[in-house]
């Protein structure tokens, strides 16, 4: 019989169970796919803490390596001058899950050395340790690699490098938000091709069932949407492209993941991530970066098949709270879901995304409170009208306020998200939004600055003269940067730094850090 194998790997926050190849496994598994799923990246943690190995974000590591003068050295960013104030360090003691790491080798003929180094790589031997053996003796036909974040990468290209080397006859494919953003750069490296065999981009599920039925009937992969295949020594796209019906979806199943670990779930009460749409209702922001263009069309799930799903969730696993993953809870199906989960009398909490949509009305948000709704992630970026213009968001002062002190009454917990530095920002038009905090600073539980970052495949990368910026395309694979602004008077990294200090010794209660 036809194995499937799923994999998560690492190195990613283990907050909740990975929802990508849990929505796989379910779909497949109501096919009838022989189908197991398995989250290296939450192993990958464990593996170092047995082996002393501190997830510990520090700089040290960096001037250790440079002074060892080890064959990437080059590629390990100095610090200071990298334009990435919050992810400066992310690689404890392995530089393969830094962002900026990753972009650097993937462009760099050290490539392969480093990927096959049984000693600096440390993906290498914690996979031949934890995962190479089980995979050896299962053999399966197809494995998957689900990667949505550049941490990830290096590891994957190592998994996949070691499973053709040891078992060439197994096919690899990598999907993920990570591969649909840089699927057009993907595609130009067939030297790639020592990794994995296929890219599937965008959704996943019925691409995913049809390149099994291809492989296991040997048919041709041009037929499979989705897809990106081997041609000879290129790579090719098929011509077609598939969106998933919504209401066509199970359940996704997270059978198999040690739910329990997960840092959200320390407590004993189980937490899920969860979806009721795909896409965004609004898919206006210029600055998405969740949404790369071309953004997929707006989908929702018949309420009552998502009260299905939530029942399955709440019997299989006693699921106590679901953190719904919608990059906006639209104001009508919030109100459509909460209508069936008090009809129902499902006892469930959960905390979502949202716009500061005027159509969140107090009846329609009280209602979300009677069906358990605790907190609420509002994306207010700014409350200057010309930047809000600017940015295509759709807020209103008037309607923010309305709608963050309806919450506070209501006992739901608003976090604020704002962006600082807005390409043409001035520092007027951002104190507007820190006096704005200022004033309502007792109704938020909390504020997440932004430093804005200029990530690709979205109207801003694609139009910068438009924002009064420029910026370089100098390696295939950057995640964020660099820009520079072509006018005078618009906030710099530092200036911005100083906004956020201020908010602080203003009494907005600041929760990150840059």
């Amino acid at each position: 019989m036809f194995k499937t194998q799923l994999y998560f790997p690492p190195a990613y926050e283990c907050s909740y169970p990975p929802l990508g190849i849990s929505a796989l496994f379910g779909f497949l598994n109501s096919k009838g796919i022989n189908i197991n799923q398995r989250d290296l990246n939450i192993e990958y943690f464990d593996y170092m803490r047995e082996h002393n190995l501190t997830y510990v974000m520090s700089p040290l590591f960096a001037k250790q390596k440079k002074s060892e003068s080890v064959y990437y050295s080059r590629l390990i960013p100095d610090g200071e001058d990298i334009d990435y104030p919050h992810i400066r360090y992310l690689y404890e003691n392995n530089p393969g899950s830094s962002y900026l790491f990753t972009e650097q080798i993937l462009s760099s003929p050290l490539l392969f050395r480093y990927v096959k180094d049984a000693k600096e790589n440390l993906f290498y031997k914690f996979f031949q340790d934890r995962a190479m053996a089980d995979i050896k003796n299962q053999r399966p036909d197809l494995i998957g690699l689900s990667i949505i974040a550049p941490s990830q990468v290096t590891a994957a290209f190592t998994l996949g490098y070691l499973i053709k080397d040891a078992c060439p006859g197994i096919h690899v494919t990598i999907g993920g938000s990570w591969v649909s953003l840089y699927k057009d750069e993907l595609k130009n490296h067939p030297e790639f091709m020592r990794f994995f065999d296929t890219i599937i981009f965008f959704e996943g599920e019925t691409p995913l069932y049809k390149l099994i039925r291809q492989l296991r009937t040997n048919g041709h992969l041009s037929k499979v949407p989705n897809l990106i295949y081997k041609s000879g020594s290129k790579f090719v796209e098929s011509k077609f492209i598939c969106e998933e019906n919504l209401d066509s979806l199970p359940p996704s199943d997270f059978e198999g993941l040690p739910l329990a670990k997960y840092s959200s779930s320390l407590n004993k009460d189980v937490i899920l991530p969860f979806e009721t749409a795909r896409g965004c209702y609004w898919n206006k922001c210029v600055f998405c970066a969740h949404l790369p263009i071309p953004k997929p069309r707006y989908r929702e799930k018949n309420p009552d098949l998502v009260l299905r799903d939530i029942r399955f969730l709440h019997q299989k696993y006693k699921v106590n709270h679901l953190v719904i993953s919608n990059p906006a809870f639209s104001p009508r199906q919030m109100l459509e879901v909460c209508n069936r989960i008090v009809a129902d009398k499902i006892k469930i909490t959960w905390d979502c995304l949202a716009r500061l949509d005027k159509g969140f009305t107090m009846d329609i948000l009280g209602l979300a409170k009677k069906a358990g709704c605790q907190i609420i992630n509002f994306g207010l970026e700014s409350t200057n009208p010309r930047i809000l213009s600017l940015m295509r968001k759709g807020n209103h002062r008037r309607s923010a306020i309305r709608i963050i002190k309806d919450c506070h009454n209501l006992g739901i917990v608003v976090y604020l998200q704002v962006i600082v530095g807005f390409p043409t920002e001035t520092i007027e038009e951002a104190l507007d939004t820190v006096k704005f905090l200022a004033d309502c600073k007792e109704y938020p539980k909390g504020v997440v600055f932004n430093i804005y970052h200029l990530m690709p495949r979205n109207y801003i990368y694609e139009n910068p003269k438009k924002y009064c910026i420029r910026y370089r395309k100098d390696i295939p694979f950057r995640f964020f940067h660099k820009f520079e602004h072509t006018g005078k008077g618009y906030i710099s990294k530092k200036c911005a730094e100083n906004l956020i200090r201020l908010s602080q010794k203003l009494g907005i209660n600041v929760v990150n850090c840059f």
